[in-house]
């Protein structure tokens, strides 16, 4: 009988993790967001510590083993790194995420142990999981990848709370909900009677309620106002990463970009936006390239964004090159106006953290890219409205797309290279990111991917055109400019850290009661 019940509670387990990966795309089943820690809150009842650790860390692995599969083959194929190197990095990244779900379910099951009251247990779940989610953005330099919220991306209407709280609001709805239909079915509460069933279910419907009539309120006001708009235009030029970087395909790619560059001119557009690292070479430095830019630009009279590589050159021989990932500002008449270089790199794609350390352990290390981080935020000013431009991995960060809104963009523009990806669901992933980020801020996000998704999302987080992945081609659209900054652009994470200040105030109230018994 003891070896059935563990097997149900392992079993329940690893089902929160499968249910976990297919709410997030490709699969995009995000109804199943709602009930996809019901079977792990089961599983944790009765339990005692260890076991439910492990329980939580278990779904974690699961969970995020499915997620993030492509981050092995990534670092693979394209970041030339060894099969057992790339798959450590991989189980390491996993067991590291899977932590926050063991913690998650260890004081959750603590406060449940010594917290009577039923809707203090399922709000303390709720600022639980936020505040261990705003952990995960900072610490160790940040990855939050598949936070909760994400998976209701298209969502319309209930994510547009996130102008005041930011994504963690929509991870907190999602989790509250998943607790209430756990503590339904939970065996402790098979005699309770039917009132207080009914009377947690409202709480919970109540709280939905809002958050759509909300959003439905704020959608239905912006369609009658009337903003100011540019014209512009994403490329995609789906270039295969084995060939971005090889002289031999320098000038198939160049003529790539000129016949789409060449398609959109009778547009008429404002501004063309090309993804990360379009061309390969130096554009500052490469004579050929920059010329042969120069006439393109001009003929296509408007301005350009072109991501590509920089180099500092050091002053004297005692400096070493510095080299930055960056996006450059062309003019209509084909100057470089301006460059924002890339704040937050890539680890072990562009950066190697401690790599004084870990190199003399892991030779192959010393072959990954050492890039440098730009030091400033830099506002690429048009004629028509100023920008902000990310660079491929920044949009994950909440407060990096904050930072570029509250200092005047009026539009945010994401390039990236995605082609590191392969054939996996993480492009899909990325670009369903930049919809929080678009909400948010109450700003449009013009983004230009290599290999796709390349698209327009608008200050509601629509996406209003998107070019298919491995796709080469263009796409059009009236981009509309922020008119003024919203809730989350002026304050930030105030209700993520509201909800941590809840959660350490309530677990100080278990552990005084747990003194007490």
């Amino acid at each position: 009988m003891f070896t059935i019940v563990r097997f149900r509670k392992i079993f329940l387990a690893i089902l929160s993790g499968i249910l976990f990966i297919l709410i997030f795309p490709s699969c995009n089943y995000s109804f199943l967001a709602w009930i996809s820690l019901v079977p792990l809150l089961i599983a944790i009842e009765n339990k005692n510590s260890i076991t439910v650790f492990c329980l939580g860390f278990l779904t974690g692995v699961i969970a995020y083993a499915g997620i993030l599969y492509w981050l092995g083959e990534a670092l693979i194929k394209y970041g030339q790194l060894s099969e057992i190197v790339s798959y450590l990095i991989l189980l390491a990244l996993v067991f590291y995420l899977a932590l926050y779900v063991g913690v998650f379910c260890l004081l959750q099951r603590f406060f449940v142990l010594h917290v009577s009251s039923w809707i203090l247990q399922v709000l303390f779940g709720g600022f639980l999981w936020v505040f261990l989610e705003l952990c995960r953005t900072y610490f160790l330099s940040g990855f939050p990848w598949a936070l909760l919220g994400y998976s209701q991306w298209e969502n319309t209407f209930l994510i547009q709370i996130a102008e005041i709280t930011g994504c963690y609001g929509i991870s907190f709805l999602v989790v509250i909900s998943n607790i209430t239909f756990s503590k339904i079915l939970d065996a402790q509460w098979q005699g309770e009677k039917l009132h207080k069933k009914i009377k947690i279910l409202v709480f919970a419907g109540i709280g939905l309620s809002i958050c759509y009539g909300y959003g439905y309120f704020v959608i239905n006001q912006a369609e009658n106002n009337a903003q100011s708009s540019l014209k512009a235009v994403v490329l995609q030029g789906n270039i295969p990463q084995k060939m971005k970087w090889d002289s031999a395909y320098k000038l198939q790619i160049m003529t790539i970009y000129e016949k789409l560059v060449k398609e959109v001119k009778p547009l008429n557009p404002q501004l063309i936006v090309w993804p990360e690292a379009a061309l390969p070479g130096y554009i500052k430095y490469d004579r050929d390239l920059n010329c042969w830019l120069e006439t393109l630009i001009k003929k296509s009279e408007c301005n350009h964004i072109i991501g590509g590589p920089d180099v500092e050159y050091s002053k004297n021989n005692l400096e070493k090159e510095k080299y930055y990932n960056s996006a450059f500002l062309f003019s209509s008449d084909g100057r470089i106006l301006n460059q924002h270089n890339k704040i937050h790199l890539v680890p072990f794609g562009e950066t190697v953290p401690l790599k004084c350390l870990f190199s003399k352990v892991i030779s192959v290390l010393n072959e990954i890219g050492d890039f440098n981080k730009g030091k400033e935020i830099r506002i690429l000013r048009l004629p028509v409205g100023n920008t902000g431009t990310i660079i491929c991995f920044e949009i994950i960060f909440p407060y990096l797309v904050r930072r570029f809104v509250k200092g005047g963009a009026k539009i945010m523009i994401n390039i990236t290279n995605d082609a590191w990806f392969g054939k996996t669901s993480a492009p899909e992933q990325h670009f369903s990111i930049c919809v929080f980020r678009a909400v948010e801020n109450r700003v449009s996000i013009v983004r230009a991917a290599n290999t796709g998704v390349s698209g327009f999302i608008d200050a509601f987080g629509r996406v209003k055109k998107n070019i298919p992945l491995f796709e080469e081609g263009w796409h059009c659209e009236d981009v509309y400019l922020s008119e003024k900054k919203s809730f989350y652009t002026e304050y930030g994470d105030v209700f993520a850290y509201g909800c941590s200040i809840m959660m350490i105030i309530l677990m100080a109230v278990a552990k005084k009661k747990e003194r007490r018994k």
